[in-house]
Parts: C-alpha cells; structure tokens; sequence
C-alpha cells in the first residue's frame, strides 16, 4: 500500500510540476532585437519591436515605448510582417504601435517582429528604451490570446529593455518622458533580462527529470 502511494506521488510530479516548470519559460512579452544600441549626435539607428507569443496563440499586440525625448527623438516607424494589419503613432517620449488582424479567425504563434522604429540621436547621454506596461492602465502594453474573453496574457516583467549610448555618452538620462512615465520606468529599470530564466530551466530541467526517475525507480524496485 506505501508503495503505492509513493509511485502514485511520483506520478502527480510529472503531471503537475514538470508542466509547471516549462510554462513558467512561455509566458507572452515584447523584446526588441538588440538590447544595446550606439550613436552619433545627429545619427539614426532602428530597432525592432518585436512580440513573442510563448506557448500561445495571439490575435493582437499594443506596444507602448517610452524614452527620454531630450535624447532621442522617433523620426518614423515601418510597420513588420507578424501582425497583417498595423497602426501607429509617434508622440513626444512614447511610440504607441497596435498588431490588429485583418478576419476572424486570425491568429498568430511564436515570435516576430510588430513594427521597426526609426531613432534619432538628439545630444551626448545615455538612456533606455522600455516597454509601458501596468496591470491597472488601459492605454498599456497588451498581447491578446486567442479565446473568447480575449484575455491580455502579457507578463510585464518579461519584457526587455534596450540601452542606448548617444555621442560620448555622460550624464544618465531616464527611460521614459517626464510626462508619462515615472512610475513605470522605475519598475522597468530593474526587469530581469530574457533569457535568464530559460538557461536555468534548460540546465536544470534534465537534473530534475532524472531525480524523479531515480526516485520512481527506488519505490519500484
């Protein structure tokens, strides 16, 4: 009967924790496609903002960017193939992007890029550029899943940043304007980079998978 109940524990941990653990490296967020970006007083660069789904299927993505309008300025924005219908809208410190489907039954999996930004250095300076994302906002960074309740499945702590050097770099500059960004840029600014989380899962994964075998073959055996 113990053993019983052993080897039954042992296979609820399959069922239960290991699924656990490969969701938790799955979750919705933005990205860009370089996290460290260099350039003249007067130069341009672009960056791409870019949408990985995880795990799930999407519909549609709102991407808010924000970063310091004294030392950069958005000059355009080329919208990208992941979404077929794509809007957007440049305001001082922010970039407002929308990924929109174009029929019903549109949706969208793995990874790709929403639009390309278009930058301007505008002085010597160092800054970032964030992703505006809060739980209690309307006007926030959003992915939206495939279902019914059309459920934001966004994880904001997931999404990355990008520092910029403009000219010799110097004085430190805030992520976002001063109008729109205070109480998020000072979450943003401590985000654990991506990537992490999945490196440790990946080395990880095959030693708890082979300690639960070891186990289940014990109380077998």
């Amino acid at each position: 009967m113990r053993k019983s109940v052993q080897i039954l524990f042992v296979l609820f941990s399959f069922l239960f924790v290991i699924p656990a653990v490969f969701g938790a490296s799955h979750a919705a967020y933005f990205k860009f496609d370089e996290q460290v970006f260099s350039v003249e007083v007067g130069s341009t660069f672009q960056i791409q903002v870019m949408v990985d789904a995880g795990s799930d299927q999407v519909v549609s993505a709102d991407a808010y960017i924000i970063y310091d309008s004294s030392l950069l300025e958005a000059t355009s924005i080329t919208d990208g193939t992941f979404f077929p219908v794509v809007s957007s809208n440049i305001a001082s410190g922010k970039v407002s992007i929308y990924g929109l489907p174009d029929t019903a039954v549109f949706y969208k999996t793995g990874s790709g890029t929403l639009a390309t930004i278009t930058f301007k250095g505008l002085k010597d300076g160092t800054g970032t550029i964030t992703y505006d994302c809060k739980s209690d906002a309307s006007d926030t960074s959003k992915i939206i899943k495939n279902d019914t309740d059309a459920t934001n499945i966004i994880v904001c702590d997931s999404n990355e940043r990008a520092d910029v050097t403009v000219g010799t770099g110097g004085s430190s500059s805030s992520s976002s304007s001063s109008s729109s960004s205070s109480s998020s840029s000072s979450s943003s600014s401590t985000l654990p980079q991506s990537g992490i989380l999945d490196n440790i899962i990946k080395y990880a994964l095959p030693g708890i998978v082979l300690l639960i075998l070891g186990t289940a073959v014990r109380f077998i055996l």
